[in-house]
């Protein structure tokens, strides 16, 4: 009997050419797709909420895949996650209804883009902020903002 599952994902998206399966490059679809086939044996495609570009970061996207297995719900979690690099994290699993679309049917998308202001980079920031050598013209942004 074909069951969906939800995950919640956190990763850290330096290393991948964003999250849909590519070809050429590893990408966190891709990647996530391998953890599935090592924890079920079956190969599974996986649907998420958005798609993020490369080198994005990621604290709760939703993804949905269907399986054949029988393995308890609670396995999954910490199952993907043994099979899964350090740098991608199921934080959670549940079984969802077959008609369940992360895409569609997304309540909220958040998404936040941080900046460091400083002459000199940032070695322990620099993955999680672009870095802007000079000041930055916070009214002009509001203005270009409100239009």
């Amino acid at each position: 009997m074909t069951r969906r599952i939800a995950l919640v994902l956190e990763y850290d998206g330096t290393r991948y050419a964003g999250f849909q399966l590519q070809s050429i490059a590893p990408s966190i679809q891709g990647t996530l797709e391998e953890a599935i086939k090592g924890l079920t044996g079956v190969t599974s495609r996986v649907y998420g909420a958005g798609r993020t570009d490369a080198g994005v970061h990621a604290i709760g996207q939703v993804v949905r895949f269907d399986t054949d297995s029988e393995l308890a719900i609670e396995r999954f979690r910490p199952g993907l996650n043994f099979h899964l690099p350090e740098d991608i994290a199921v934080r959670a699993a549940s079984e969802a209804n077959v008609n369940f679309d992360p895409r569609r049917q997304a309540i909220a998308r958040v998404y936040r883009y941080a900046m460091i202001e400083s002459e000199s980079r940032s070695p322990l920031r620099g993955r999680f902020a672009h870095h802007v050598g000079r000041s930055l013209d916070v009214l002009a942004m509001h203005a270009a903002l409100e239009r």
